[in-house]
Protein backbone atom coordinates (compact mmCIF):
# COMPACT_ATOMS: atom_id res chain seq x y z
CA UNK A 1 0.00 0.00 0.00
CA UNK A 2 2.91 2.36 0.67
CA UNK A 3 4.22 1.97 -2.89
CA UNK A 4 0.74 2.61 -4.29
CA UNK A 5 0.25 5.75 -2.19
CA UNK A 6 3.71 7.09 -3.07
CA UNK A 7 3.18 6.48 -6.80
CA UNK A 8 -0.26 8.13 -6.72
CA UNK A 9 1.10 11.18 -4.90
CA UNK A 10 3.81 11.53 -7.56
CA UNK A 11 1.38 11.16 -10.50
CA UNK A 12 -0.39 14.40 -11.46
CA UNK A 13 -2.69 12.88 -14.10
CA UNK A 14 -5.48 10.32 -14.07
CA UNK A 15 -4.78 7.00 -12.35
CA UNK A 16 -6.24 3.68 -13.50
CA UNK A 17 -6.92 0.88 -11.05
CA UNK A 18 -7.71 -2.64 -12.29
CA UNK A 19 -9.64 -4.40 -9.54
CA UNK A 20 -11.21 -2.39 -6.73
CA UNK A 21 -11.14 -2.57 -2.94
CA UNK A 22 -9.44 -0.81 -0.04
CA UNK A 23 -6.87 0.58 -2.47
CA UNK A 24 -9.72 2.36 -4.29
CA UNK A 25 -10.60 4.27 -1.12
CA UNK A 26 -6.95 5.16 -0.52
CA UNK A 27 -6.44 6.26 -4.14
CA UNK A 28 -9.68 8.28 -4.13
CA UNK A 29 -8.54 10.07 -0.98
CA UNK A 30 -5.21 10.92 -2.60
CA UNK A 31 -6.93 11.97 -5.85
CA UNK A 32 -9.26 14.29 -3.96
CA UNK A 33 -6.35 16.01 -2.23
CA UNK A 34 -4.14 16.19 -5.33
CA UNK A 35 -6.88 17.18 -7.78
CA UNK A 36 -6.21 14.09 -9.88
CA UNK A 37 -8.80 11.65 -11.21
CA UNK A 38 -9.21 7.97 -10.39
CA UNK A 39 -10.71 5.39 -12.72
CA UNK A 40 -11.27 1.95 -11.26
CA UNK A 41 -12.46 -1.21 -13.04
CA UNK A 42 -14.44 -3.92 -11.24
CA UNK A 43 -16.01 -7.02 -12.79
CA UNK A 44 -17.90 -8.49 -9.81
CA UNK A 45 -21.30 -6.80 -9.29
CA UNK A 46 -21.50 -7.38 -5.50
CA UNK A 47 -17.95 -6.14 -4.93
CA UNK A 48 -18.61 -3.10 -7.14
CA UNK A 49 -21.66 -2.22 -4.99
CA UNK A 50 -19.60 -2.72 -1.81
CA UNK A 51 -16.77 -0.44 -2.98
CA UNK A 52 -19.22 2.16 -4.35
CA UNK A 53 -20.91 2.25 -0.93
CA UNK A 54 -17.55 2.69 0.82
CA UNK A 55 -16.69 5.61 -1.46
CA UNK A 56 -20.10 7.19 -0.90
CA UNK A 57 -19.83 6.81 2.90
CA UNK A 58 -16.50 8.64 2.81
CA UNK A 59 -17.84 11.19 0.29
CA UNK A 60 -15.06 10.31 -2.12
CA UNK A 61 -15.22 10.65 -5.86
CA UNK A 62 -13.93 8.06 -8.32
CA UNK A 63 -14.96 6.78 -11.72
CA UNK A 64 -15.68 3.27 -10.47
CA UNK A 65 -16.86 1.28 -13.48
CA UNK A 66 -18.73 -2.01 -13.40
CA UNK A 67 -17.04 -3.80 -16.30
CA UNK A 68 -17.70 -7.55 -16.61
CA UNK A 69 -14.99 -9.65 -18.17
CA UNK A 70 -15.24 -10.69 -21.81
CA UNK A 71 -13.20 -12.70 -24.27
CA UNK A 72 -10.56 -10.96 -26.36
CA UNK A 73 -9.55 -14.14 -28.16
CA UNK A 74 -6.87 -15.92 -26.14
CA UNK A 75 -7.49 -13.97 -22.90
CA UNK A 76 -10.30 -12.34 -20.94
CA UNK A 77 -10.27 -8.74 -19.78
CA UNK A 78 -12.61 -5.98 -18.69
CA UNK A 79 -15.32 -5.14 -21.24
CA UNK A 80 -14.85 -1.47 -22.04
CA UNK A 81 -14.14 0.93 -24.86
CA UNK A 82 -10.61 2.33 -24.48
CA UNK A 83 -11.59 5.44 -26.44
CA UNK A 84 -13.84 6.46 -23.53
CA UNK A 85 -10.89 6.62 -21.12
CA UNK A 86 -8.28 9.34 -20.61
CA UNK A 87 -4.54 8.82 -20.95
CA UNK A 88 -3.04 7.31 -17.80
CA UNK A 89 0.43 7.82 -16.36
CA UNK A 90 -0.08 5.33 -13.52
CA UNK A 91 -1.87 1.98 -13.39
CA UNK A 92 -2.43 -0.07 -10.25
CA UNK A 93 -3.10 -3.59 -11.54
CA UNK A 94 -4.58 -5.93 -8.93
CA UNK A 95 -7.20 -7.52 -11.16
CA UNK A 96 -8.72 -9.40 -12.69
CA UNK A 97 -8.10 -12.47 -10.49
CA UNK A 98 -5.39 -14.95 -11.43
CA UNK A 99 -8.11 -17.53 -12.21
CA UNK A 100 -9.10 -15.36 -15.20
CA UNK A 101 -8.04 -16.73 -18.59
CA UNK A 102 -4.82 -14.82 -19.30
CA UNK A 103 -4.73 -13.31 -15.81
CA UNK A 104 -3.80 -9.63 -15.96
CA UNK A 105 -2.22 -9.85 -19.40
CA UNK A 106 -5.05 -7.91 -21.10
CA UNK A 107 -3.97 -4.57 -19.70
CA UNK A 108 -1.40 -3.86 -22.41
CA UNK A 109 -3.17 -5.26 -25.48
CA UNK A 110 -6.55 -3.71 -24.58
CA UNK A 111 -5.54 -0.43 -22.93
CA UNK A 112 -2.01 0.11 -24.23
CA UNK A 113 -3.16 3.03 -26.38
CA UNK A 114 -4.45 4.76 -23.23
CA UNK A 115 -1.14 4.44 -21.36
CA UNK A 116 1.06 7.51 -21.73
CA UNK A 117 4.73 7.18 -22.70
CA UNK A 118 6.64 6.55 -19.48
CA UNK A 119 3.53 5.15 -17.78
CA UNK A 120 4.21 3.21 -14.59
CA UNK A 121 2.28 0.02 -13.87
CA UNK A 122 2.32 -1.42 -10.37
CA UNK A 123 1.45 -5.10 -10.79
CA UNK A 124 0.43 -6.76 -7.53
CA UNK A 125 1.18 -10.39 -6.64
CA UNK A 126 4.34 -10.50 -8.77
CA UNK A 127 5.54 -13.60 -6.94
CA UNK A 128 2.72 -15.76 -8.32
CA UNK A 129 3.27 -17.88 -11.39
CA UNK A 130 0.46 -16.24 -13.36
CA UNK A 131 1.79 -12.74 -12.81
CA UNK A 132 5.35 -13.85 -13.64
CA UNK A 133 3.96 -15.23 -16.92
CA UNK A 134 2.19 -11.92 -17.60
CA UNK A 135 5.42 -9.99 -16.98
CA UNK A 136 7.35 -12.31 -19.30
CA UNK A 137 4.73 -11.92 -22.03
CA UNK A 138 4.62 -8.13 -21.69
CA UNK A 139 8.43 -8.03 -21.83
CA UNK A 140 8.49 -10.08 -25.03
CA UNK A 141 5.74 -8.06 -26.76
CA UNK A 142 6.38 -4.49 -25.64
CA UNK A 143 9.26 -2.27 -24.66
CA UNK A 144 9.00 -2.36 -20.88
CA UNK A 145 11.35 -2.17 -17.94
CA UNK A 146 10.40 -4.53 -15.09
CA UNK A 147 11.62 -4.39 -11.49
CA UNK A 148 10.25 -6.72 -8.82
CA UNK A 149 10.18 -5.43 -5.25
CA UNK A 150 8.53 -6.14 -1.95
CA UNK A 151 10.15 -9.21 -0.36
CA UNK A 152 7.51 -11.59 1.03
CA UNK A 153 4.64 -9.94 -0.89
CA UNK A 154 6.30 -8.88 -4.15
CA UNK A 155 4.93 -6.43 -6.68
CA UNK A 156 6.38 -5.37 -10.01
CA UNK A 157 7.11 -1.88 -11.22
CA UNK A 158 6.65 -1.89 -14.98
CA UNK A 159 7.61 1.20 -16.97
CA UNK A 160 6.68 1.68 -20.61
Amino acid sequence: MDAVAAAALAQPGPVLECGSGLTTVVLATIAERSGSALWSLEHERDWYVNVRSALDRQRLSADLLFTPLRSYGDFDWYDLDPAELPMFGLVICDGPPDSTRGGRYGLLPVLGERLAPGCTILLDDAGRGGERAVLARWSSEAKVDVQVRGGADPYAIVRL
